[in-house]
This record gives structure tokens, C-alpha cells and sequence, in this order.
């Protein structure tokens, strides 16, 4: 997306972390390791070259129209003839060179693989419309995407002569996509890497809600609580007031209340996702909790890609696919048609920070808003879970699969790890990384200062990735 560094929003579920500025003073995020990711030797250069190739805007239509789908290839690193392939699924962002530089130099080096960059059909310039109206995103959808890789897969065999193991890596939605791909085209992928990658589609997650709730601690947690009610009060029965806390918050346009104190929680969200809970709750001890809490936002402003504009369904009304929000719209798309995963409050006031009213109605009728139609999400996130998810979890289920979760990452209640105690497919690997964020073991920034427990999860991946090489050449 447009927004570089973590996106997050409803969908706070990206892990992308694009080249913002190397100042580890101001990014919390980078200053977790102290410095920037380790370079690629100086005697080995990394020639990257783009692809344009044709898709179908169907796949499942013969006479369907094609579009252009962008891809970046590297063998720079390649140490023979049949090499392996990493292929990284960029998922619901801009793709480009730094998917290559940022996530796959580090684990080609070691494996001495080729490297290829997908861009997601409706991100980016892949465009198969000249705008994301409604009637234009119909063909947004998981099975058009997995058959699209399906068909790069094919084209990087024959024209590129890529005749090693292909072994597809995502994070996030992208880490859904390649454990997808095992379970739709285990021909063609020799093995997958999936970093927090939610491979079950729930509607009503209020998971995500519960998690944070607990992360953040019992006083930090009512701190937040606080906050919200007093801006709920203020939302409903000061109109003045109202419109000063918006302009104050960045958003002077965002009049829709429910929205506005969606986007309240989900900035806060935004640092406990990714580990940062306290930068979150040293606001919170002292002097008045609301202007305390407009500090933060500021500096969330300032200094991160979250913005409060970037929150709620009026936000994103611009149908342009070259707009500044046309990814936030896109997959916002797919969340309401496909994915679900919203976020809302969990029944439990005792375990949720958010307001009553952004519950699974809300975010239902925030789709109907923003899309002018209505969407039988339940019944569609039951049949794929139906066809993928329920098959990755089958005692004899898709082998040659890594999965990998921070233990306080929201999202994790949706993925496969044995905190959620879902491993029950014998032939995949699966781990909880300790006191670890969303994709904390594929973050440009891991390191030599980053905690073991990040360090260990990477190494496992480039490890099996190895072991999965060598069975195939068996």
C-alpha cells in the first residue's frame, strides 16, 4: 500500500515494512532492534529484473479478457542450474524490488535460491480494471489470485527456466495465500512459509479485540477504556466539542461517529500489534487522559504510517485504482466479500478496550456503505474454510508447510500454531514465536539484536526450506 512501513486498519493484518526513514529514534518499530537489516555482501549484486504478464481477468472463463500482472525476478543468488525459487506473494500491497531486497535476500544467500516478487491482482498497477467500482472488484477473489500464481509458476518453468523447487513465501494475508497454494497446486509448490497467515476466515473476530485487551495489561487496558467512554460521551452529546476532537485527531471531515472511534482504537491497535503496547500506555500516566491520549495519535501522525483518515468505511469513496487509498479500498473489498477478520468488541466488556457499538452489524453495514451491496460473508468464509483451511488442519492434511505466529500477535486465533492448539496435521510445521508481534521472524529489521526467539523462527524457516530442496531432488 501507499503506506510503507505495517499497514494496518480493519484490516490491520499487513506486515509489510517498506524503506522509511532509517531514524530509530522516531520508529518505535525499528528502534526495537537498534538498526537496519543486514546488508548483502558487496561482491555479490543483486540484478533484479520486472515482468509484465498476461493474466486472465477469469480464470474460470475461457474468453475472458487478460491484464497485466507485475512480477520481479532475481538468480543472482542462485548457485546452480535447478535452484531453488523463493517466491514472495506481496499480497494487498505495491509490490516491488524491496519485497526482494527487504524479505528474501536474507533466506536466498543461505539457499542459494532464485528470487521472484508477485504483485496481487487489484494492487499496485496489476490492474485488471480502470477502477475499483463495485462492478470492476468482482474478480477480487482467493481462488482468481491462487490461479494467477498458479500460471506465474508455470510461466517462470518454461520461459525462465526456474527448474528447481518452487517454495512460496507470504506474510500475513500473503502467508494465507502460500499455505493456499499447497493445498490447491501441490504440484507445482514443492513448500510454503506462512507468517501469520490467517487460513481461517472469521466473520465476527473477536479475538483480536481480546488479545489486545490482554497485551496491553488490566490498567493500561482501562485506561483505554476510559478514553473511549469519555469520547463516546462527548461523540454523542457535545457536537461542538465533537468537531474540536476531530480536527484535533486529524480528521475534520470524519463525521460518521461509529467510524471516528473506530479509528481511535485501531491507531492505539496499531502499537500493540506490533509489540509496542507501551509506547501505547506510558500515555496513560499522567494529566488528562484525553489530551494524553491526543499526544499519542499526534505522534502516531507523525511518525507512522497510521493515520486516522486511513480508518473507517466513509474514508474510502474514491473508486480511482491509482488513488492514494486504492489498496485500503481493495482489500477492504475483500474483507467484506471473502475474508471477514473484522475487529470488533468482544461481548465480553471485560475483556474488550472498544466501543459496544463496533460490533459484526457495524462493520455488515459499513461494507454496504462503501460498496453499495450486500455481501453473504458468513456463508462464503464457511465454504473456504471449508475447501482450504479445514484441509490443513486434517491429521494427514498438506505436508511441507511452516507456519509461524507471535504469541501476542491479534491475528494469531485465525492461524495454525500451538498456542491455538489447532496442530493437528502431522505433516506441517508449526511455532509460536515468544513475545512475538505480526511476522516478527520475516521483519526486514531481524537481526543479530533482535531476540532469540525471532532469530530462531527464521532459521528454522531456511532450514526446512533446505530439507524440502534436498527431498525434491531426491
Amino acid at each position: 500500500m501507499r503506506t510503507k512501513i505495517l499497514l494496518c486498519l480493519l484490516m490491520l493484518s499487513s506486515c509489510h515494512q517498506g524503506s522509511k526513514s532509517a531514524d530509530t529514534t522516531k520508529n518505535p518499530i525499528v528502534a526495537q532492534t537498534g538498526t537496519t537489516p543486514d546488508s548483502v555482501p558487496e561482491a555479490i549484486k543483486n540484478e533484479i529484473k520486472k515482468k509484465s504478464f498476461q493474466q486472465r481477468i477469469d480464470h474460470f472463463d475461457k474468453k475472458s479478457k487478460m491484464f497485466n500482472q507485475r512480477l520481479w525476478i532475481s538468480k543472482s543468488f542462485a548457485k546452480s542450474s535447478d535452484a531453488p525459487t523463493l517466491v514472495l506473494l506481496c499480497a494487498e500491497h505495491v509490490c516491488g524490488e524491496s519485497y526482494i531486497t527487504d524479505y528474501l535476500d536474507k533466506l536466498a544467500l543461505p539457499t542459494g535460491a532464485n528470487q521472484v516478487a508477485i504483485e496481487h491482482r487489484y494492487y499496485g498497477k496489476s490492474q485488471p480494471f480502470a477502477d475499483l467500482s463495485t462492478k470492476s472488484l468482482k474478480y477480487l477473489q482467493v481462488k482468481q489470485a491462487l490461479a494467477d500464481t498458479a500460471l506465474i509458476l508455470k510461466y517462470l518453468r518454461k520461459s525462465e527456466k526456474l527448474s528447481g523447487p518452487f517454495i512460496v513465501i507470504g506474510l500475513s494475508y500473503g502467508g494465507d495465500l502460500a499455505a493456499k497454494m499447497r493445498v490447491a497446486y501441490p504440484s507445482l509448490v514443492d513448500g510454503a512459509w506462512s507468517s501469520s497467515g490467517q487460513t481461517k476466515y472469521i466473520p465476527d473476530y473477536q479475538a483480536y479485540d481480546i488479545n489486545m485487551t490482554q497485551t496491553m495489561g488490566a490498567s493500561c487496558a482501562q485506561s483505554l477504556r476510559d478514553v473511549t467512554a469519555k469520547i463516546e460521551n462527548i461523540v454523542d452529546n457535545d457536537p461542538e466539542q465533537f468537531k474540536l476532537l476531530r480536527e484535533k485527531y486529524f480528521v475534520p471531515n470524519m463525521t460518521h461517529k461509529a467510524d471516528f472511534l473506530f479509528g481511535l482504537v485501531d491507531v492505539a491497535a496499531a502499537a500493540v500489534q506490533y509489540n509496542e503496547a507501551s509506547v501505547l500506555c506510558d500515555v496513560f500516566k499522567g494529566g488528562d487522559i484525553i489530551e494524553e491520549f491526543g499526544s499519542f495519535v499526534k505522534r502516531i501522525h507523525d511518525e507512522w504510517p497510521y493515520k486516522m483518515d486511513s480508518y473507517g468505511f466513509g474514508a474510502f469513496s474514491d473508486i480511482s485504482s491509482s488513488g492514494p487509498n486504492a489498496s485500503i479500498r481493495a482489500f477492504f473489498y475483500q474483507q467484506c466479500s471473502e475474508l471477514g477478520l473484522f475487529q470488533t468488541a468482544a461481548k465480553d466488556k471485560a475483556l474488550s478496550v472498544r466501543s459496544a457499538r463496533l460490533d459484526l452489524n457495524y462493520m455488515i453495514d459499513g461494507c454496504e456503505r462503501m460498496f453499495g451491496r450486500k455481501f453473504d460473508l458468513a456463508k462464503i468464509s464457511e465454504n473456504y474454510n471449508k475447501i482450504y483451511h479445514n484441509r490443513l488442519i486434517q491429521e494427514n492434511g498438506p505436508s511441507n508447510i511452516y507456519f509461524v505466529s507471535g504469541d501476542l500477535d491479534p491475528f494469531m486465533s485465525a492461524s495454525i500454531n500451538p498456542t491455538t492448539g489447532n496442530i493437528t496435521n502431522k505433516n506441517i510445521v508449526a511455532v509460536s514465536i515468544k513475545d512475538g508481534a505480526h511476522c516478527s521472524e520475516l521483519s526486514k529489521y531481524v537481526d543479530e539484536k533482535s531476540p532469540q526467539s525471532f532469530k530462531d523462527a527464521k532459521a528454522q524457516g531456511i532450514e526446512l526450506i533446505k530439507k524440502w530442496v534436498s527431498e525434491v531432488k531426491k
